[in-house]
């Protein structure tokens, strides 16, 4: 009897366990990369719901970043300025910088495994504080009165 094939799973959530399992089964810099990948995705979510418009393909997660710290300096919305704390944001931006680092190091000398190691637990723990402060965000935008 042939098992029936599951449908491969999509969306975020699925990304986030995905990251969560090779942390676990010690593919640090896989969990990494996937990691990044959330936090790229839920920055285009909240650029394209403050701004109402898609940032677009090329936005990686620098300009990302980047936009979304200038979106919360300059006040465009003030539950992103309620919710949104630049601390988290250069945190993020410190984290993807270690990460590049790593990447570039790994051609040229050994990495050792718990500075990968770290890099993905830091990374999942950035996540996690990020997507809490998402899920606030579009709580309190599905909330709001229209103008």
């Amino acid at each position: 009897m042939k098992k029936e094939k599951k449908a491969p799973k999509k969306g975020v959530k699925s990304m986030v366990s995905s990251a969560a399992e090779a942390c676990k089964n010690e593919f640090y810099l896989e969990s990494s990369m996937i990691t990044s990948n959330v936090m790229e995705f839920r920055l285009r979510s909240l650029i394209t719901r403050v701004e109402h418009a898609n940032p677009g393909a090329g936005f990686n997660l620098e300009q990302c970043l980047k936009r979304m710290k200038f979106l919360h300096l300059a006040g465009k919305d003030p539950l992103l300025n309620q919710h949104l704390e630049v601390r988290l944001i250069d945190d993020m931006r410190t984290w993807k910088n270690q990460r590049n680092a790593i990447l570039k190091d790994l051609a040229e000398i050994h990495v050792s495994k718990r500075r990968i190691e770290t890099l993905a637990n830091d990374g999942i723990r950035l996540s996690k504080e990020f997507t809490a402060v998402c899920k606030g965000f579009k709580k309190s935008w599905k909330s709001r009165k229209p103008a």
